[in-house]
């Protein structure tokens, strides 16, 4: 192991899941990149979505890892997933469907990517989430997903996902940054 190659990230958890091997994976958005990391299950369990945390490793293995505070932000984001994001679409008011929509495409492309998503969206549902992304400042996100629908199957959405991937800000930046702006409306 090269001491040279050692690396660290500091980013904002905001996906917890389990991998196809079961293994216990915390998603970090550190802002410019989405990067998942391998914990024990232990510390999975007793992270929270929004927990900030400083990752050291040498390529793929996983040196250190440390917690830092939850700040105001990560606590409203939390409030946010905990109180909307499981609520039928038909009980939230426009302000929180303008994020929750977005909030489960997000998870649903980083899961599986376009080719599990678009096919189970039906027109409806299509020009809602659509319209949401527009209404949060993602655009060009929004762009992406329509382009998906209309053409993706012929390059197994491979385009799609890719410029999803690789797009900064994020997704969840856009997101996070609409509760915060929005939080006293959403809330309400």
């Amino acid at each position: 192991m090269n001491l040279n190659n050692y690396q660290t990230h500091t980013g904002r958890v905001v996906k917890k899941r389990r991998d196809f091997f079961g293994r216990c994976c915390l998603i970090l958005d550190t802002g410019t990149e989405k990067v998942t990391v391998i914990v024990g299950k232990g510390f999975f369990d007793a992270t929270e979505t929004g927990s900030v945390l400083m990752v050291g490793h040498i390529g793929k293995q996983l040196i250190n890892i440390r917690k830092t505070a939850l700040s105001a932000e990560a606590k409203i984001w939390n409030r946010f997933i905990d109180e909307f994001c499981d609520r039928p679409i038909e009980e939230l008011t426009p302000l929180q469907r303008n994020a929750v929509l977005p909030y489960w495409y997000d998870c649903e492309i980083n899961s599986d990517g376009h080719a599990d998503y678009v096919p189970l969206c039906n027109a409806d549902s299509r020009d809602a989430l659509a319209r949401c992304l527009k209404e949060i400042g993602a655009e060009d996100f929004a762009a992406n997903f329509l382009s998906a629908c209309a053409s993706g199957a012929q390059d197994d959405y491979s385009r799609a996902d890719h410029w999803f991937g690789n797009r900064k800000p994020t997704l969840t930046s856009i997101m996070m940054a609409y509760v915060l702006e929005h939080a006293g409306g959403i809330f309400d």
